[in-house]
């Protein structure tokens, strides 16, 4: 990141405001393809967040064209056109210094969040270092932030962790300064899968974690688990709960993310299929999580 973020010349700084159910899957296009970094700036209540980035000044201008038919392609009724992305110049400054003073630390139930040259929380707090080019599961979203109470809550030492669809690791990397033992977390792109690495690396814990791209058959050749996260989607969720369940003993938990509050009965009518013993619902904003006992 260091690298991107600290070349010298004049820089364009762009924004733009999505809707929060598309915001991750917009800021992995970003940094995947535009910028090694962004800024998120989000207000209490709303249901749209902005993002801001910079590119050099130079920039083949087809990157508006590009990012907005991308948009469009996530969310066609939003209406996203090149008009919405607001560009300015930027003289030369430290931007990159701008960059870093954006990312705040965040505290969460226990859990410190932050990036690698923030401060170093007070010792009552469990550090996660976490560099902010990672667009997913950097704590800042609800899905993450009902994921990681969850597991402040309930996660034991010395219990085996499976993060499905880890994304950076973020969960996986709690898990294991948590002192869990066999923390495996797996991702279908491999480019979250070598970030997640890396943070494994950042926060000392790559020797407790094994990260590797793949989906619940990875789950299903290890022994049952007894903390299951799937920070995912509601159709992924519905047609590998089955499998999720069979992957996790009895008196075990499942920990279910990455959904909307409207997506709650379905759910639900899935949980009772499988012999739902009891269940604790949380929620933030538009997003829910549902942590089952098994």
């Amino acid at each position: 990141m260091a690298n991107d973020l600290e070349r010298s010349g004049k820089y364009i700084e762009v924004n733009l405001v999505v809707p929060k159910t598309i915001d991750e899957i917009v800021c992995n296009y970003i940094i995947e393809n535009l910028a090694g970094g962004l800024i998120l700036e989000d207000e209490d209540g709303s249901d749209r967040i902005r993002i801001k980035f910079y590119l050099p000044e130079n920039v083949d201008s087809k990157f508006k064209n590009e990012l907005s038919q991308y948009i469009n392609s996530i969310d066609s009724n939003f209406g996203f056109s090149k008009d919405s992305l607001k560009i300015k110049d930027v003289p030369d400054i430290e931007w990159v210094q701008h960059f870093r003073d954006s990312i705040e630390p965040l505290y969460l139930d226990g859990v410190a969040i932050r990036p690698p040259w923030g401060s170093i929380p007070d010792k009552d707090y469990i550090d996660l270092i976490i560099e902010p080019k990672m667009a997913f599961g950097t704590g800042r979203h609800e899905s993450t932030r009902l994921c990681i109470k969850s597991i402040q809550k309930n996660f034991k030492e010395g219990q085996s962790f499976f993060d499905l669809g880890c994304g950076n690791g973020i969960l996986s990397v709690l898990a294991a300064k948590k002192n869990g033992v066999r923390v495996k977390g797996v991702d279908i792109d491999p480019i979250a899968v070598d970030n997640a690495r890396e943070i494994g690396i950042l926060n000392g814990v790559a020797n407790k974690i094994e990260f590797e791209i793949g989906s619940i058959e990875s789950a299903e050749k290890e022994k049952t688990n007894d903390f299951f996260v799937a920070n995912i989607i509601k159709e992924t969720i519905l047609d590998l709960y089955d499998r999720i369940d069979n992957c996790t003993k009895d008196g075990g938990i499942i920990v279910l993310s990455g959904l909307l509050q409207c997506d709650e009965e379905p759910i639900v009518s899935k949980l009772k299929e499988n012999g739902l013993i009891y269940l604790e619902i949380t929620k933030e904003n538009r997003w829910i999580a549902f942590t089952v006992f098994k």
